[in-house]
């Protein structure tokens, strides 16, 4: 039964009984409610909605009131484009788009990944050395002079440019991934369905 229908058979009731001048409220938690449909079922006086209860016999400990959902984060779930976009493969013709587009993008997923490769080198090389620096300087200019190294270094390690570069080479890689999965999957159905 809706909600809504439940009140009206409450306000009707209490429109029988002439006692109307009570606030309703559409809370389904107050009531019992049912999100799906069921046969209307008579109400007796025992299952009445009271609105003279106090408000804490109302109150439940599921659902959540304004103070609560100020704290509340719902979980995310993301679900990569590549994945609704390119669902299991149907057809002969479908298969060879999914391979065009593979091929398309493999390259630029290459070309990428070694440029991050080399410079994920240069870092580690880098790290190298700023751990061969010393600490602290003879004087206050080796002090800043080393500090400005490190600055820089770190700078460099979280530059957007190449963090963006490797996040757009880890998406290419897994929607790749992706790709080769669901023609490697026709490919395995195709012969099982040839060899039958």
């Amino acid at each position: 039964m809706w909600r809504h229908e439940a009140v009206r058979k409450v306000r009707r009731e209490f429109e029988e009984q002439g006692d109307f001048n009570h606030s309703l409220s559409l809370n389904p938690l107050k009531t019992n409610l049912s999100s799906r449909d069921e046969p209307d079922k008579l109400m007796n006086k025992d299952d009445k909605y009271k609105c003279e209860q106090s408000p804490e016999v109302h109150k439940s400990q599921i659902s959540p009131n304004r103070s609560t959902m100020s704290n509340y984060t719902p979980e995310v779930h993301v679900i990569a484009d590549f994945i609704m976009k390119y669902p299991e493969i149907r057809s002969a013709e479908e298969r060879e788009k999914y391979k065009a587009v593979f091929n398309d993008q493999y390259q630029e997923y290459k070309d990428l990944h070694r440029d991050i490769i080399t410079t994920l080198q240069k870092f580690s090389e880098l790290d190298a050395m700023v751990e061969h620096l010393p600490r602290k300087g003879k004087s206050l200019e080796d002090q800043q002079r080393i500090q400005n190294i490190l600055k820089k270094y770190q700078e460099k390690r979280n530059d957007p440019a190449f963090v963006e570069k490797k996040e757009r080479c880890d998406y290419l890689k897994a929607k790749l991934r992706h790709i080769k999965n669901r023609i490697l999957l026709y490919d395995q159905e195709a012969a099982a369905n040839h060899q039958t």
